[in-house]
């Protein structure tokens, strides 16, 4: 499946394989479910979850001390004991941030959930730990940013139809997850608060998973967005080491991280802007100002900091560190879509080609012709189709090439699939539109069979590749190669293919790392 660029704005408007519109399932009054309660014992004291349908689930259950006062801006500390049945009923709070579904949050967030079809240690089972994306600035275990979906990261159905226990989790976020000034330095480290949280995470499982069923030899770590390159952070993390068995990054960006000039900047900005640049304890002062005023201020995520990182992971890679383990990465085919907005709507092909110029000067003038009007019939499009290769397909593309020739599997997607109810908002494989289909949660949107039969061909492969290491019984899906083996997911049909977008990634790789965001590159008025 050698695909050199879909020609036009049609990319925008066709899923990879194609979309088979059967009849949507009706929704089905259906009567309440019989809840029982079920408690399990961990190592900070007992809680007391909920049996329904077959599935035990415990929410809000502390991981993590709370990173509150002197706390903030440090390692993640053991969580308190208690001593009553502490009852797990209920989401523990999200962690502060901006733009919220449900609130502003609290710094006190460091909670995960758990579901389990079997509440006995002895059961064994694969356990897949989920992590949230968001920009490294939003989201939660428990939030949806999908029209329809109150909860797609609920763990219910992959529970109940997989026979797996799943996990997610919150982690600190934005500046007060990732801020990296010098004065909060300790044992020469500073920054990766959220990385370090997610490790905690996994130390917790190791602890006490068995108590709900699951195996901690078979730990399947995934994650999408921010979160797919979170996975990549404490994969290649020397903290994180036997904590996990399996890696999957869903649209992750690759393996890289913010530089160093980045978090400095953010961190001077910051302080700057709280009113802490001039203290003579400026540590003291950052802990003193309410979390609510790091929030709206710019932020990076993970950063090589010596300890936590001692490099990037993909110069890790590179290099032939990181874990030796079978790894998956993928991305969606219209990555890209989410970049549409006004500015990137009203280009011209003038506009974009001095875009291109402008930003890219080594490699401008190849670039307008690569994304140009004889490929595509609108600029836009074209602008979208490069975006998903930039951000996404391209740095993807140089991890497995990193970790090319190992003696553990390294495998890649593609998925293709989309939503077709109206009630969601883009019937596209855009960003996040796979995370449904692996927690087999739809909510109240309404599917077709192909939408149901792609939802059940993904979960299956991802709780054989937490159970054995391989994401297909039957070998179907082969480990990526020098010809760029991949498994394209789409709604009409599973099937392999290789060589995706190597034409652009071949060009992309030569050219310099940007310092701007996507949306900075944008400066021209409509028309121009």
């Amino acid at each position: 499946m050698r695909t050199p660029g879909l020609p036009g704005w049609q990319l925008l408007g066709l899923a990879l394989l194609g979309v088979l519109l059967g009849g949507c399932s009706p929704e089905e009054t259906e009567p309440s479910p019989v809840v029982e309660s079920a408690v399990v014992t961990t190592q900070a004291g007992r809680v007391r979850g909920e049996q329904v349908e077959g599935v035990a689930r415990f929410l809000g259950i502390p991981y993590a001390a709370p990173p509150v006062g002197a706390l903030r801006w440090r390692p993640p500390q053991p969580p308190l004991r208690w001593d009553a049945v502490r009852p797990a009923t209920a989401f523990g709070s999200p962690c502060v941030q901006s733009a919220m579904l449900e609130g502003p949050g609290s710094e006190d967030c460091l909670f995960l959930n758990v579901w389990t079809p079997e509440v006995r240690a002895a059961a064994g089972r694969p356990v897949l730990v989920y992590v949230h994306g968001g920009g490294w600035a939003r989201g939660a275990g428990n939030m949806s940013v999908f029209d329809g979906i109150a909860n797609m990261q609920d763990g219910h159905r992959l529970a109940q139809q997989d026979g797996v226990v799943v996990v997610t989790l919150n982690y600190r976020l934005a500046n007060l997850g990732f801020l990296a000034h010098p004065a909060l330095a300790e044992a020469g480290q500073a920054g990766n608060y959220g990385v370090m949280d997610v490790i905690a995470a996994l130390q917790w499982v190791q602890s006490n998973i068995r108590e709900f069923g699951g195996d901690p030899r078979r730990v399947l770590l995934f994650g999408t967005s921010a979160g797919g390159s979170q996975t990549c952070a404490v994969a290649a993390s020397p903290l994180a080491r036997g904590l996990f068995s399996t890696v999957a990054s869903h649209s992750g960006g690759g393996c890289d991280c913010f530089r160093n000039d980045q978090k400095l900047a953010a961190a001077q900005l910051v302080t700057q802007r709280v009113g802490c640049a001039g203290a003579t304890d400026v540590a003291a002062c950052l802990r003193r100002v309410p979390a609510a005023d790091f929030v709206s201020l710019p932020g990076v995520g993970a950063t090589a900091d010596g300890v936590v990182l001692p490099s990037c992971p993909l110069e890790m890679f590179r290099a032939g560190g990181g874990p030796a383990l079978p790894m998956v990465f993928g991305t969606n085919v219209h990555e890209g879509l989410g970049y549409l907005d006004d500015a990137a709507r009203a280009l011209t092909w003038e506009s974009l080609r001095r875009l291109f110029q402008r930003s890219f000067p080594s490699q401008g003038d190849a670039l307008a012709a690569l994304y140009g009007p004889s490929r595509y019939d609108v600029a836009p499009a074209a602008w979208a189709v490069f975006i998903g290769d930039w951000i996404y397909h391209c740095p993807d593309r140089r991890v497995l090439r990193a970790l090319e020739g190992r003696a553990t599997p390294v495998f890649r997607y593609l998925y293709g699939g989309a939503l077709s109810d109206p009630r969601h908002a883009a019937s596209l494989a855009g960003h996040g539109v796979d995370v449904p289909f692996v927690f087999r949660n739809f909510g109240s949107l309404a599917t077709t069979a192909a939408e149901r039969n792609l939802s059940s061909a993904m979960a299956n492969r991802w709780a054989g590749f937490a159970s054995t290491g391989q994401p297909s019984r039957d070998g179907s899906w082969r480990p990526w190669d020098n010809r760029g083996a991949l498994l394209a997911l789409g709604l009409d049909e599973i099937r392999m293919g290789e060589g995706f977008r190597d034409a652009e990634c071949d060009l992309l790789d030569r050219i310099p790392p940007l310092r701007e965001q996507p949306s900075d590159l944008l400066p021209f008025p409509a028309g121009t």
